[in-house]
């Protein structure tokens, strides 16, 4: 550099530039060293304010043309040396090769979000059976967690293992409610998959407050963990329910004990930490153990306890029958809580029914269970499957069920666990019209599918939840807990009755998800709650082989699912689904089978908008070749192939190749179709998108002019793809400085998203996004930021506080609020992707 370097300011390496954001990052640094501010910059090298401030802000990259913009941009921050040229050069061409298209926007950057809390779930404790036979695990707990601040050298992690049902959760709840009442903050996390539990500690981040850390992209255990140590006073952390430990808690090739995961030490003695698993396996959590984890095995009740809980429930005072039976069913507290109602309810039954054939007492429940020719419930040694006991008890259950008239209870039980582990939206899966033309529930009505969850729910095999008391797209939920589900569900597997399971499920999802297309954020309240559902179906596939249309209709609900995935930003889980998809598809559809290749598609896009250009190449190749040979070169579904390799042939910069193709798929297009068809129009638009990304812009402004004429009067002005030209060709009109035009057409087509799209939609903020951007280039930004405020509220709003898109929208209103007061902001410091480009 030529000036002096001044002191305290780190210089710029553009050698350690991998993103566009690191790209902002180092030329804010080469700006503060230059000393010149956003505006001196912008008046040197010739550009709107907002446009460098957006270079800045890593938003964007400089644009194609003209050619010399960036080294212009590069003298003006004294940057002239030919070798740092060079390598500003390289890092420009790194980024923009590895960047994301700002036309896709709606497919990478409204990420759905799971929807979590960190509340401890103590109102449990009202209505199930008091805990007992924990007094000495739950007192040691309390204990450390009351003590924390002056135990520095005591144990701070205690992972409860055991068997599902055996009541860790339970304890650990009780342990929260008694450090609730001591005033001790809880933070209660589910840990049942790797997405719920990093969707709660992101939850806990934001509510410690360091939500701006993680956007920044800081490690998010580390940012966790920094909050936590740093409290002052005693808390206590509970993660439920990590029954698989390894992958959950501990970074990828890591171990738990290394304590660089989610679980770590904690430091200063402060907190504690509870971990409830059904995995005890010491070789997961540390052989020998770290010396700040420690492991605790729950077993079954003793048999005094158990009689105790038995007698709570079902009101049987014969201590010594209560205590025999609990041994019968291994002393697991949700055993002898369904036996219990079991019991209970037998006991209500008037005798003239025919309940005399029922077990009313302890001694009858276990001489059925004798003479069943079950298996021995717990085996000498204690070794054996104990998931017996609880398979037998709810069979006992159903058997119940099946006398008073509810013989479709058993079949309804097997139908919701097939479903997946998430809470089941009864009142959006189960409806009668389609249920009663599945062979399962052939005939069956509203009130028979009423009756059959309530006489579920008043056994205790499944918890019926009310819609919550706010919230408009709340939906009735019921909850099977894991051991009932896992010996429904094996039942159901079984290869005789899983074709008529997978029939049933797979129908219910599709009437449910009829109207959802996974690509509209319309429908993504919808796809987030029926997800883990909708991949469910594809467990049974594996005693499946062939490829019967319930098989399809499982697999093109998983396909469905990817994109949903894909699209709502979540590409990590969306590459695992397409994954386990595409599996299962070839072992079952032919390489040409049109449901297998529409999923390969999408995959191909998946590969897309991770920036795997190369990839994606050779995948959409691969599709088109077969389409090809299945489809024809003419057919509907090649040309989409054969759109999408152009366009990704655009990204690796083979402009000559994706010309051709563009222009033979406009060229079929035209000839099948018509010139006007929506179809020819979209090739149109990609040649203008390519020209665009030539730099050739005045010739890609007249495609779009005429490609909007077009749809204008096929479509209809407010159909969203004649408002998504008229958005391109706007920020072409701002980009050429025809600031006046840009404004009267942005204004227009604001009010037509807010019409037709609504306020909130993605499309309708980065509208008003680049309208406020002109407004302040029109030298009125007390109007700018009018609306600048309207879209960071909306943006919140969609994606909440913490979301990316939302912190760039607050980081625009504060900088052109700067323009009104004079007050200069550095918005290159924690700059992130724009919220709507």
């Amino acid at each position: 550099m030529s000036r002096a370097e001044p002191r305290g300011i780190a210089a710029p390496d553009p050698r350690r530039i991998t993103t566009r954001r690191e790209f902002g990052r180092e030329l804010t640094l080469a700006r503060r060293r230059s000393g010149l501010t956003v505006r001196q910059v912008a008046t040197r090298v010739g550009l709107p304010t907002s446009t460098l401030g957006g270079y800045f802000a890593g938003s964007h990259l400089p644009a194609l043309q003209p050619a010399d913009l960036l080294v212009t941009l590069l003298a003006a921050l004294g940057i002239d040396r030919a070798e740092d040229v060079r390598r500003w050069g390289e890092a420009y061409w790194r980024v923009r090769e590895g960047a994301t298209d700002a036309a896709d926007f709606d497919d990478s950057k409204n990420s759905a979000r799971l929807l979590v809390s960190t509340r401890p779930p103590v109102d449990r404790l009202a209505v199930e059976p008091r805990v007992r036979g924990r007094d000495t695990l739950v007192r040691a707990l309390d204990d450390r967690v009351a003590a924390a601040a002056g135990c520095e050298q005591s144990t701070a992690v205690h992972v409860l293992q055991g068997l599902g049902g055996c009541g860790k959760s339970m304890v650990a709840l009780t342990v929260a409610e008694h450090a609730q009442a001591a005033g001790i903050p809880v933070f209660w996390i589910s840990g049942d998959s790797t997405e719920t539990l990093a969707a709660g500690m992101h939850a806990l981040t934001v509510q410690l407050g360091a939500a701006g850390y993680l956007s920044e992209g800081g490690s998010p255990p580390d940012t966790l963990w920094r909050c936590l140590d740093d409290l002052l006073d005693r808390w206590l952390l509970v993660l439920d329910n990590v029954d698989d430990p390894q992958r959950v808690l501990a970074l990828p090739g890591a171990r738990i004990g290394d304590g660089t995961g989610w679980l770590r030490p904690v430091e200063g003695g402060r907190g504690t930490v509870i971990v409830t698993t059904r995995d005890g396996d010491q070789a997961i959590w540390g052989d020998p153990l770290p010396p700040w984890l420690r492991l605790h095995r729950v077993g079954g009740l003793s048999a005094a306890d158990g009689a105790r809980v038995l007698a709570e429930l079902a009101g049987d005072d014969d201590a010594a029958g209560g205590a025999e039976l609990s041994d019968r069913l291994g002393g697991l507290p949700l055993a002898l809580m369904l036996v219990g109602r079991y019991l209970a309810e037998t006991r209500r039954i008037p005798s003239r029914l025919g309940a005399s054939a029922l077990p009313r007492t302890y001694g009858e429940y276990r001489d059925t269970l004798r003479h069943s020719g079950y298996r021995t419930l717990v085996p000498e040694h204690g070794r054996g499957d104990e998931r017996l006991v609880i398979g037998r008890s709810w069979r006992l259950s159903l058997d119940l069920l099946a006398r008073r008239g509810v013989p479709q209870a058993g079949a309804l039980l097997g139908t919701l666990a097939c479903f997946g582990t998430e809470p089941i939206p009864y009142g959006e899966l189960l409806l009668a019209e389609t249920l009663s033309g599945t062979t399962l529930f052939e005939g069956i009505t509203a009130r028979g599918i009423w009756q059959a969850l309530r006489a579920l729910d008043d056994l205790g095999l499944i918890t019926l939840h009310a819609p919550a008391e706010s919230g408009e797209r709340c939906s009735e939920s019921l909850e099977l807990h894991p051991l009932v589900r896992d010996m429904a569900r094996h039942d159901a597997a079984s290869s005789e009755p899983a074709v008529a399971y997978l029939e049933t499920g797979t129908a219910l999802l599709h009437a449910a998800l009829r109207n959802a297309h996974p690509k509209s954020p319309e429908a993504w309240h919808k796809w987030r709650s029926l997800l883990s559902h909708a991949t469910a179906p594809l467990e049974l596939l594996t005693v499946l082989p062939t490829a019967t249309a319930a098989v399809r209709a499982a697999l093109e609900l998983g396909g469905d699912a990817a994109q949903y995935l894909r699209a709502s930003g979540l590409r990590d889980r969306a590459e695992a689904t397409f994954s386990a998809v595409l599996r299962l598809s070839a072992d079952r559809l032919a390489d040409t089978d049109p449901l297998r290749l529409d999923i390969e598609h999408n995959f191909a896009r998946l590969r897309y908008d991770q920036g795997r250009y190369a990839e994606a190449e050779q995948l959409y190749r691969t599709v088109l070749a077969r389409r090809r040979a299945r489809l024809g070169h003419r057919h509907p579904d090649t040309l989409v192939t054969q759109h999408y390799l152009a366009r990704t042939l655009r990204r690796l910069r083979e402009f000559e190749q994706a010309r051709t193709l563009l222009e033979e798929t406009f060229r079929i297009r035209l000839e099948l179709l018509g010139a006007r068809h929506p179809d020819t129009l979209t090739s149109r638009q990609g040649i203008a998108d390519l020209l665009r990304a030539e730099g050739e812009v005045a010739q890609a402004e007249t495609i779009y002019a005429e490609v909007l004429a077009d749809r204008t009067e096929v479509l209809g002005p407010d159909h969203p793809a004649t408002l998504s030209t008229r958005q391109y060709r706007a920020e072409l009109l701002h980009a050429r400085g025809h600031l006046v035009e840009a404004e009267a057409e942005l204004r227009l087509l604001r009010a037509a998203n807010q019409r037709v799209r609504g306020a909130d939609h993605p499309r309708t903020l980065a509208v008003g996004s680049t309208l406020a951007e002109v407004l302040v280039d029109l030298g009125r930004p007390a109007d700018a930021a009018e609306v600048a405020v309207v879209v960071a509220g909306a943006t919140r709003r969609l994606f909440g506080a913490a979301h990316p898109a939302t912190l760039a929208a607050r980081r625009r209103l504060a900088r052109i609020e700067s323009e009104i007061t004079g007050v200069a902001t550095d918005s290159g410091d924690s700059s992130a992707p724009p919220a709507h480009r």
